[in-house]
C-alpha cells in the first residue's frame, strides 16, 4: 500500500512538472520570438520568424540606438522611475508608521481616505487630470509627472506598510525609546529593515508600472526630448513598420531590465503582499 501511494504521488508530481513546464514555455515563447528576430535581417524576419537567425545581426542594435534616441528616452525613464520610487517609499513609510503607531483622533478615517484611492480608475481620471494640468500649465514637466505617479502609488503603499507595521512587536519600539531613539530613527533603523519583504514588493510593483506605463507619458509629456522608453518605442515602431528587426531590438533592450529585475526579486512578490495584509 505504501509503495502504491508513493508511486501515485510520483506520477502526480511528474504531471505537475510537465504542466508547469508547458506553461513556462508558453510564457517564454513570445520573449524568444522578440530576441531571436532582433538579430535577423528584415527578409529573414519575414520568411523565418520562429527559427533562430542564420547570422547574428548585431548591427540592428547599433542602428536602433542611432536612429531612435534610445539613450535620451532611457535617461528620462530612469529619472522618472528612480525619483518616483524614492518619494513613494519615503512618504508612504512615514504615513504608514504614523497610522500604525500613533493614536490620534480620526486616525482610522484618515487611513480609509488613503486606501480609498485603490478604487480610483485611471480611465475615469485621465481626462480631468489632463484638463487640470493643461489649465495650470503643468504639462510637459517630468517633476509633475513624478508627483502624479506618487499620488497613484501611495494608497497601495500605505495599505501594505501599515498592515505590516502593525505586526511588529511594540516591545522593540519601547526598547528603542528607552535607548533615546527618536521616532524617525525608530522608523528608519527598525521598522524599514524589518519590512524588507513588503518594501521590495512595493518597489518592484511600482517600477514595473512606471517603466511600462504608456498613458501618462503620452498625455502629460509633450516634448520629444522628454518621452519615455515605452512612448518612444511606439513612435519608433510607427516610423519603421517595415523593419521589424529594429523594432524587436528596441523592445528587447527596453524589456530586458524589467525581466532581470523580476527574476531576481520574484520571491518577494507573494511574501510581501501576504505580510502587508496580515492585519490590514
Amino acid at each position: 500500500m505504501s509503495s502504491f501511494v508513493k508511486t501515485n504521488n510520483l506520477i502526480k508530481r511528474v504531471f505537475i512538472y510537465i504542466f508547469l513546464s508547458f506553461l513556462a514555455i508558453i510564457a517564454i515563447f513570445p520573449f524568444y520570438i522578440i530576441v531571436s528576430n532582433s538579430f535577423k535581417t528584415p527578409r529573414e524576419t519575414a520568411l523565418n520568424p520562429i527559427g533562430l537567425p542564420d547570422i547574428m545581426q548585431f548591427n540592428n542594435y547599433y542602428s536602433m540606438f542611432v536612429e531612435s534616441d534610445y539613450l535620451i528616452a532611457l535617461k528620462n525613464t530612469l529619472v522618472i522611475t528612480f525619483f518616483s520610487i524614492a518619494i513613494i517609499v519615503l512618504i508612504g513609510s512615514l504615513a504608514a508608521y504614523a497610522i500604525a503607531r500613533f493614536k490620534f483622533k480620526y486616525g482610522n478615517i484618515l487611513y480609509v481616505l488613503f486606501i480609498s484611492g485603490l478604487i480610483l480608475s485611471l480611465n475615469t481620471l485621465l481626462l480631468p487630470l489632463y484638463l487640470i494640468f493643461l489649465n495650470l500649465n503643468l504639462l510637459d514637466s517630468i517633476p509633475n509627472l513624478i508627483l502624479l505617479y506618487t499620488a497613484f502609488a501611495l494608497p497601495i503603499t500605505i495599505f501594505v506598510l501599515t498592515g505590516f507595521f502593525r505586526t511588529i512587536p511594540k516591545e522593540l519600539e519601547d526598547a528603542a525609546k528607552i535607548d533615546g531613539c527618536s521616532r524617525l530613527r525608530i522608523l528608519f533603523n527598525i521598522f524599514l529593515p524589518l519590512s524588507k519583504g513588503p518594501l521590495v514588493w512595493i518597489i518592484i510593483m511600482n517600477v514595473l508600472y512606471i517603466w511600462n506605463d504608456f498613458v501618462f507619458p503620452l498625455f502629460f509629456l509633450v516634448s520629444g526630448s522628454k518621452k519615455t522608453l515605452i512612448v518612444k518605442m511606439f513612435y519608433f515602431s510607427g516610423q519603421y513598420t517595415q523593419e521589424w528587426n529594429l523594432i524587436f531590438a528596441f523592445i528587447t533592450v527596453t524589456v530586458l531590465p524589467i525581466v532581470i529585475l523580476f527574476i531576481v526579486f520574484q520571491k518577494y512578490f507573494m511574501s510581501g503582499i501576504l505580510a502587508g495584509s496580515v492585519k490590514g
